[in-house]
Formats: C-alpha cells, structure tokens, sequence
C-alpha cells in the first residue's frame, strides 16, 4: 500500500490514500505531544487534555458539537499515547469537510472550560480508581511501573486518582497552549477522496495554525536492577500475571528479529507458550506475549491468569520456555512457518480504511520505509534463528526480568523470584501435542462411517441474487458468496445453527465446549495441523458460540481461499480426538469461565441477569455453562451432539471478498458435496411466558465500580418492532449526544458510562439492555431513577423528528462503515441467515425509514415498562 505524501508550510505532513469503493472517509492526525511533555507530579494532564478538546469549541458547545458528530453518523476519538496525541474521524465523503472544519475548531479553538473541566475530571478520577482497584487493569500498571520506574512511559497514560486531583483547569489551558502545534504532524486520509482534495481542505483549515512548541528529548530508558518482583493482594479466584523485560525502540535494526522471536516465543496460537501452558497444561484460558516498540524502548511483557494456588507453575513453565528460546535455536520449521504467516498474513493488516490510515500516520511518526511491506517481508524474511536466540539473550537477561501478580496472595503461596527461575539446564522439548502423538493415542472419532466414503459429483442450484452469490448443496449446505475486490484478502465461514439455547440441564456449555475441541482433530488434519496448514498460507482462524449458533472463520489472502475450505471440508466430516485432549481442553474451558464469569463483575451481572429474566427458556442459562455442568461432560455427550447437530443440513458456508463464486463453486462441491445428510435438527420448543411482573436482583463482588444492568423482554428480527427498538435504542444512547449519556455522564453527572443495547438477530425473543457504571459512592437507586426517568419521558412523549432522523443517520453510516471489512459484512449474513434469512439485510434500508416518532413511543410503552423488566445492582464489596 503505498501513499502520497506533502508537506505544508507550517510542518504538517499530510498523507493521502485513495481508495474509491465507499462513499466515506477516515482522518486519522497525530500531534508529536507525548508524555514526556507533562510534569511527573501531573500525570494524566495530556490525557485530560487531549479528552477536552471536544467538550466545547470554535463558539459551540459540549452538546452542539455532540449533536453535529451524532446527526450526521460521525465517529470522532481523540485520546493521548505515549508518544503522540491521536485523533481519529470516520465519516462520510459527503460530511468530509464539515469534518475538517470540527477538526479546526476543537484542536486549534478549544474553550477548556473550568466548568467541563470539573464535570470530566470528577469522571477520570472515578475511571481512575476503578481501574486501581479492578486487578487485571492494576496489574499491567504495576508492572509498567516496576519496568519502568521514573520514565514517562512508566506512568498510566490517564493519570492517577491521586495525579489527577492535582490538575487544575490552568494547568489544562496551559499545556494546550505550549504543547499543542502543526510542526511534526501527520495528517493522514483513507478512502473517498483524492490528493488535491485532501491539500486543499488541510491548507483551508490548517495552514494558518503556527505554534512555536519546541522539541523535548525523551529519555532513554533504563535497565531495572533485577529480577524484581511487584505483588498486591485481591480477594480474587484467579491470579493475575504479567511478566517482562524492556524491549526495543522502532526504529532498532532486531526490530524484525524480535517480531519473528515474539511470534515463536508467545505471539501467535501456534507459539510455544500457548502450546505449553494452555494446550499442553491447562494452566490458563489465554496467555500470550507481545511487545511495544516506540520512540524509547517499550516493554515485551508476558500475560495470563490462571488459578492461585498455579501461579507458581505457571510461572516457572513460562520462565522455562524463556530460558529454552535462549538456549537452544529455534527450529527451522517454526522459523519457517513464523516468516510465512507473517508475510503472508501481512494484507489483513491494510484491508480496513482505519488500518490504512493508522499504518500512514504509524510510518510518519517513527519514519518508517514509505514502502511498508517490501521493508516488512525484507525484514521477516532476513531473520535467521541465530538473530531468533541472539535477540532472546538481549532482551530476557533474568536481571532485567521484572514479574507483576495481582492475587490472593495466601491461597498463592508465591516463591521468591529465585526459585521461580529454572534451576538447571532446560531441556528442548515441547509440551504441546504433536502429530507424532495424536496418532498412537487413543482416538475418539464422532462419524466414523464418512472415513470410507468418497465425494460426489452433486448440482446445485446457484442463483447471484441481490448482490450476493447463492447456492445449496443437495445436502442441505446453504453457500453464500460476497464478492468483493478492494483488498486481496477474503474470510471463509461455516455457521451452524446450533448454541446455547439447543443445549439441556446437566450439558450446558456443550455447544462452547465442542467449539474448542473442533480445532482437536479430524481426519487428515490430526491436533495441531489445522492451525499450522492455515498459519502456513498466512491465515488466522478462530471462532465463536453464541445462544443461537456457533461459527468459525479463517481470514486470509485471497489466494488461500481453497485451503481454508478444505480446512472446513474435513471437520466436518467428522470430528477426532482424544481422551486426554479432551479432559485437558475441560481444564482450559473452566479456566475460562473463571476469567470471564466468576472474576469479572460485569461477566457475572449478565450471567445473573439471564438466569433472572428467563424462567423457562434457554436463554436463561450461561453460552459459557454453568461449572457444574462443565466438570462432568463426558467425551460421550459430546460426540452424541456433535452428531446431532454438527453437519451440512445445519449448516451455512459464507465467503467474502476478493473472490469470484463462480470458479470456487465446483471446488465446494468437490469438497463439501460429499458430506452426508445428519438427521433432523431437535426443535427448540419451548416459549418464554411473559413476565408478570418486576425482578430483581443483587451481586456483591469486588469491583472498582458498581452498576445497574436492566432487561425488558422484546422480539427478535421476525417482529417489525424490532426496526422501531433499534432506533430506540440509538435515541438512548447512540452517541455523547443522546438521552442517556447526555443527561447521566455529561449534564448531572452521575455515571461514568450509560448506554443502551438491543441485538434482534437471534433465534427468539431477547433482551433489550439498558446500563450504567458509576462510582461506588454513587447511590445506585439515585442511579436507577435517572436511567427510569429518561426511558418515561420517551414513553410520555414522541422524540422530535429532528432526534429520530439523527439515529437514522447513525444507522446509515454505520451500515456503510460496516462495508468497509469484508470480515464484518460476511458475519452480518452468517447471523441474519442462521436465525432466519440474509434478505433482512436488504429489508432493512427501507423499513428503518419507515418508522416514525410515534412507532417509537408505541413500542416503549409496549414493551419498556415495570413488569416486563429485571432489574440488577452490582455493590462492589470485600470477598
């Protein structure tokens, strides 16, 4: 992907990708204002800042501007990194100099009221000490900390409650007003609009800001004096650990090396760590390592959570597999696959307009190559696995080795960081299964019968409708193509109609459950082998289950289409694994839902929610399972499931983008074609009776912050109500603007956060969500009345037809922004078609314009009232 690039006058470099598919925008403009520029005692200062500047300006204010960004379906962002200011606007072609001029204002002509002031940093002290006191955000600052010591890159970019309450208003004013300035900005344009067009908007709105802001060296940073240990005791289930050493800067000549080590040590699926502690162990759900590479050296930090009483033995496993890459050199075939998946996975990272734009704005900042990916495949492709062992041993010295654990410190028991450390020689060998093993295991096979049987040659009956390529096997395989060509990238897609709501007492979290062990094993492509084939075409694959259907996808180049079907072809076949793979893969499941459920308070709000306002149906049970459950599923269960609902008749196969359907249809037929009928789907039977009357309940649990969750039972996309419930929705909370962010967050305030959500695409009737998050000092009834108020002024009286207009134009910009990733436009079809049909899609244009203000007012009186509704209250308390 290549730019253009001019700069003005005043030190704006302005850069220009066009990309003519869609009628829309993205502005991406970084500001050379890092952290290093605000004094240590004021930490938090440029953020607040950065965060003012559209809370008034240029004349208008905090709700004018809201209300011009949420009319017209803009998405606006500013928020401070630690080496820049970033701003990001999507926004339509026709709005794009509109968006110039808003631009103008708010960075050149900001008011910096003492009064907006007041109202948002009461809210980012709030957001401060949530964060202080949740322990997965307070571990990564703990560790920043300890890596980092008194280097600005060592403080939380937002400030602490206790650096934020030395802020004043001039403190504010001053620091717009001696950092903020054109020199050194990059001012970058993706999508529908050309060069010209793009300078003469700049120079219009930028070209007279001159500002003498000087440069300010950034420190290097240091070495810490380790291996240093940082803990902090929470009433938790599961400990929270980050481990790690200082990394490189950008512009470091082992950037590329340590890019290509990270992939191999604990960056991808395929990485040692995952192989060790998640597939081999069990230890944890997810753990991975990353690094970040900036003006200064940045951090390379390991993360996972896993139980207390393993915190030891996940650590010591991790420390092992440091000590082993140090050790030993990497394979050839890891190096192999390492370089093929990055370079052949390097378009997935430019196919999105705000990818092209930051990946712009990223290349000026640090002055990178123009031409990105001839530097990157110059860069993977040169690495070596001498530069693979040599950048270890730079980087994981154990004296700089810092570790962060957020825990129970009694239950964990931790060791001194000595004892952590292997205490000899490491051995090199994997812990993660090999194809060598899985074939003298034992193995399960869920259809053994289609092992046998060949392919056919079968028709179809294929028809281009509206847009979309359609198709169905005699099997019973719905094929639906989109064919898009703007990037050479494409996403395959297999949606079975079966989730949560298919499952019974005593087996919930099966349809989850088997959507793991669906990436255990089949027949030509043993444990392991999936991810490695597809890592070896530059894919990525994952997938997910939700109450109604479980789909998984692999996003790729275009040209690996072919592999990915062939992926999907032969799982579903039939499934294989074994025993131990699948009593491991229960270990790793269950560690998931302590992650996501029993340590995470909004995880477990929900879960209550669902248990409380279903009382006959499905929904009422957790995708996830209840833990009882799960510890007792049985490798027989599954395959009984597997059969019943894993096969062609229940599923639909999805491709978009730069494909042509017409040439990949015979290939499905080869491949799929053959594919037996399974039997019928069991029907869903029962109805959620209406609720009578008011529920409630109450979760006490740790937590930074306390909230109130709140559902109404509403219909799904087969009512027309649910046109009407989704503009209702967006009047409530679609944007700074609207009802309830507006009146809680900005005018009162009394929360952090306030929103809405409705989501008709499901099989049955659901919930339409109502929320807010505020301080625990904050009276949740005082709360609770707001959010109430607001939703009986709708229901009391129509919205002006200015305000139903401005969520019809949300809606709008948003269905073409959706466009923009091929990704994103095949999930929208996988969903509508599994629960009912794609062909809503088309429907909905038209009927979204058919509503009108007294729609919605009918259908907040019908369905948001008292006995319909489950109310939720989550008070933060000591476990």
């Amino acid at each position: 992907m290549r730019s253009r690039r001019q700069e003005l006058s005043n030190g704006i470099a302005v850069l220009v990708a066009e990309v003519r598919y869609l009628p829309y925008v993205v502005v991406n403009l970084a500001l050379p204002v890092g952290v290093n520029r605000e004094p240590p005692q004021l930490g938090g200062l440029a953020s607040l800042t950065a965060e003012l500047l559209r809370r008034g300006a240029g004349g208008k204010s905090t709700q004018e501007i809201a209300e011009e960004i949420d009319s017209r379906g803009a998405q606006l962002s500013l928020s401070q990194g630690r080496d820049a200011m970033l701003v990001e606007l999507r926004v339509l072609k026709k709005d794009l100099e509109w968006g110039f001029e808003l631009l103008g204002l708010v960075l050149r002509r900001p008011h910096l009221d003492p009064e907006e002031f007041v109202k948002f940093q009461r809210q980012a002290i709030g957001e401060a000490r949530s964060r202080e006191e949740e322990p997965r955000e307070r571990v990564h600052d703990l560790f920043t900390q300890t890596l980092m010591g008194e280097h600005p890159y060592g403080r939380p970019v937002e400030g602490t409650t206790a650096s934020l309450a030395r802020i004043t208003a001039d403190d504010v004013r001053a620091f717009h007003s001696q950092q903020y300035g054109p020199a050194g900005a990059a001012l970058a344009l993706a999508g529908d609009v050309g060069e010209e067009e793009a300078l003469e908007l700049t120079r219009r709105y930028f070209l007279d800001w001159t500002s003498d802001v000087p440069p300010m060296p950034l420190d290097p940073v240091r070495d810490p004096e380790g291996p240093l240990l940082a803990v902090e005791h929470h009433p938790v289930d599961q400990a929270k650990i980050v481990l790690g050493y200082p990394s490189v800067k950008r512009n470091d000549p082992d950037y590329y090396p340590v890019l290509v080590m990270n992939y191999i040590f604990g960056g991808s699926f395929r990485s040692r760590l995952t192989q060790n502690i998640r597939a081999a162990s069990g230890l944890a759900y997810s753990v991975g390592s990353g690094f970040s590479a900036r003006k200064e050296r940045g951090a390379f930090r390991i993360g996972l959570q896993t139980q207390n009483e393993q915190a030891n033995l996940a650590l010591q496993e991790i420390l092992k597999e440091v000590e082993r890459i140090r050790t030993y050199p990497v394979s050839e075939a890891e190096l192999h696959e390492a370089r093929q998946a990055m370079i052949g996975g390097y378009p997935l990272r430019i196919d999105t307009l705000p990818e092209i734009a930051g990946q712009m704005v990223e290349t000026e900042i640090y002055g990178l190559p123009e031409d990105r990916l001839a530097d990157f495949r110059q860069g993977v492709e040169s690495v070596t696995a001498r530069d693979v062992q040599r950048v270890a041993n730079r980087l994981f010295p154990p004296a700089r080795l810092v570790i962060a654990l957020a825990a129970d410190l009694e239950r964990a028991n931790l060791k001194p960081v000595a004892e952590l450390l292997p205490q000899g020689p490491v051995e090199n060998v994997s812990l993660g299964p090999t194809h060598q093993e899985a074939a003298v295991k034992e193995l399960i096979t869920a259809r053994p019968e289609v092992l046998n049987g060949r392919p056919t040659a079968v028709l179809v009956d294929a028809v281009p409708t509206e847009g979309l390529f359609e198709a169905r096997l005699p099997n019973g395989l719905k094929v639906l193509m989109l064919e898009n060509h703007k990037a050479p990238v494409a996403t395959v897609q297999v949606w079975y109609g079966v989730g949560s709501r298919n499952e019974r007492p005593g087996i919930t979290g099966m349809s989850h459950f088997l959507e793991h062990m669906m990436f255990r094993g089949s027949p030509n492509f043993p444990d392991g082998k999936f991810d490695e084939v597809l890592a070896l075409n530059g894919g990525i694959n994952n997938a997910f289950t939700t109450e109604d259907f479980t789909a998984f996808y692999e996003n790729m180049a275009s040209h690996a289409v072919a592999v990915a079907l062939e992926l999907e072809a032969d799982r579903m076949k039939t499934l294989v694994f074994s025993q131990e793979a699948f009593l491991r893969e229960r270990d790793v499941i269950i560690e998931e839902r302590r992650l996501r459920t029993e340590d995470s308070p909004g995880g477990i709000m929900f879960e209550q929610l669902h248990a409380t306002a279903f009382a006959a149906h499905p929904y009422r049970w957790p995708v996830i399972g209840w833990m009882s459950d799960l510890e007792r599923l049985s490798a027989g269960d599954m395959i009984d499931y597997y059969r019943t609902f894993y096969s062609a008749n229940n599923a639909t196969l999805v491709i978009a983008g730069d494909i042509e359907p017409r040439r990949l249809l015979p290939r499905i037929q080869e491949l799929f074609g053959g594919i037996p009928v399974g039997p019928d789907i069991p029907e869903v039977r029962t109805v959620e009776p209406a609720q009578l009357g008011e529920k409630r309940y109450e979760v006490r649990k740790k937590s930074g912050y306390a909230s109130i969750l709140i559902g109404y039972h509403v219909p799904n996309l087969r009512s027309d109500d649910h046109y009407a419930l989704d503009l209702l929705s967006r009047i409530l909370a679609g944007g700074m603007s609207a009802r309830l962010p507006r009146e809680l967050v900005h005018e009162r305030p009394l929360a952090m956060s306030a929103w809405s959500h409705y989501d008709p695409v499901m099989h049955d009737p659901g919930l339409f969500y109502v929320g807010a998050e505020f301080t625990p000092e904050t009276s949740s009834a005082e709360v609770e009345a707001a959010v109430l108020e607001q939703l009986e002024q709708l229901k009391a009286a129509a919205p002006a037809a200015e305000e139903l207009a401005k969520a019809l134009h949300q809606w709008e910009a948003e269905y073409v922004m959706k466009q923009d990733d091929v990704e994103e436009l095949a999930n929208l079809v996988g969903a509508y078609e599994t629960v009912d049909s794609w062909r809503h899609l088309h429907m909905d244009i038209q009927k979204m314009r058919e509503v009108t203000p007294a729609d919605i007012q009918r259908v907040a009186c019908q369905y948001l009232v008292a006995r319909n509704r489950t109310v939720g209250t989550l008070v933060p308390a000591e476990e």
